[in-house]
Order: structure tokens, then C-alpha cells, then sequence
């Protein structure tokens, strides 16, 4: 005999799916929020030892040994930096998100919750 497939699977397994995707997107974006919060104490670091000027790339934070790597987000992607922030803030920074396109709705960015 042939084998095919339940349909009575294919629903279930279409509603498992996009659950687990979203716990895991909520992971790697507490990830990256943490990731944020340890780049801005590293900036203030920075600051506090260069009479409160910017890093021009967070790579300097590495050169200089206040990072131990260069960030990047949760899904293994550069964060992006600005420095001094448009947003009142000390710096801004941005993850582009699961899907890797700026300006859509999984970014992440330092000024909004």
C-alpha cells in the first residue's frame, strides 16, 4: 500500500508552528533587548573614560576591552549604532529583527518599548 498523510495533522502541526516561532522570537528579542542594555553600559564606560565622547563603531568598545566581542542581536545579526542619540537618549541602537529589513515590525530599537 501507498502511505499518505492525516489530514488530520497537517492542522494541528500548522497551528504548532507559528506558537513555537513566536516563543522563539520572543527569546531572541529579550536576547537582544539584554544585548542593548550591555552596549549602553559599555557606552557609558566609554564615556566616563574619554571626557563623554562617542565610539565611532561599537568595535571600539572591543579594541579598547570594555566588550569582549562585537554585539550583535539575537538572531546573530550587527546592531545598529548611533551615537549621540536623536531620540533623547545617550545612544540609539536598532535590530533589524527576524526578518532582517529595516523599517518593518520586528525591529527592535533602544528609544520605543
Amino acid at each position: 500500500g501507498s502511505i499518505t498523510s492525516s489530514p488530520a495533522s497537517t492542522p494541528e502541526l500548522e497551528q504548532r508552528l507559528p506558537r513555537s516561532q513566536n516563543i522563539g522570537d520572543r527569546a531572541l528579542q529579550r536576547v537582544t533587548r539584554n544585548v542593548m542594555a550591555t552596549i549602553e553600559s559599555a557606552v557609558t564606560q566609554w564615556q566616563a573614560e574619554t571626557s563623554g565622547q562617542c565610539p565611532a563603531l561599537l568595535r571600539e568598545l572591543v579594541d579598547k576591552r570594555i566588550l569582549t566581542k562585537e554585539p550583535r542581536d539575537g538572531w546573530g545579526q550587527p546592531i545598529w549604532y548611533r551615537c549621540p542619540s536623536e531620540h533623547g537618549n545617550t545612544i540609539d541602537l536598532m535590530s533589524l529583527g527576524r526578518d532582517g529589513v529595516p523599517g518593518t515590525d520586528d525591529d527592535i530599537k533602544s528609544w520605543k518599548d
